[in-house]
């Protein structure tokens, strides 16, 4: 019978849930659009720095030393969309969004820091970002955004796929 003084001789992951800040930049260079997720850019721009507070649960794996895996989620997302595919101020400050509003989003890391260790992992990372937003004439746009990466974990030599779509009807 297990207790914990008799546990496996291999202990399994390590799981920690906590709070942490979120933002994150996301263009469609096909569409021309971009997303901020997580704050308020023109805000941000001005100088005034807050980011949202979402949930993590972060993985350890005892045999696989320096392995994190992340799930990142977030209710009301602070979310802008806007007509141009450059992180610039000056075009945040400029222009007006095409919608603006809260989202739920989710982001997923299988290897948070593979690139600072030996290991044969492809790694994949992204999220996806879902949310009824509002035009600046007052209608509402629905949003569904989705990053989705694999990588090698070096240069991309052996393996490097990405998409990046943000669809705002």
């Amino acid at each position: 019978m297990f207790n914990f003084t008799n546990g496996p001789a291999s202990p399994g992951p390590n799981i920690i849930r906590s709070a942490t800040t979120f933002a994150v930049f996301h263009a469609d260079n096909r569409r021309g659009v971009s997303a901020v997720y997580g704050t308020d850019v023109v805000q941000l721009c001005l100088g005034n720095v807050a980011f949202d507070v979402v949930s993590l649960q972060e993985i350890t794996v005892p045999q696989e030393a320096g392995r994190f895996i992340d799930l990142i989620q977030g209710a009301a997302v602070t979310a802008s969309v806007w007509p141009f595919t450059a992180f610039d101020c000056s075009l945040f400050l400029n222009t007006a969004p095409l919608a603006t509003g809260l989202v739920d989003l989710v982001n997923t890391d299988n290897d948070l820091l593979v690139f600072l260790r030996d290991n044969a992992n492809a790694n994949a990372f992204g999220f996806t970002a879902q949310g009824t937003l509002t035009r600046p004439s007052g209608a509402r746009a629905h949003v569904n955004s989705v990053s989705k990466v694999v990588w090698d974990g070096l240069d991309g030599s052996r393996i490097f796929k990405a998409t990046d779509v943000i669809n705002l009807r």
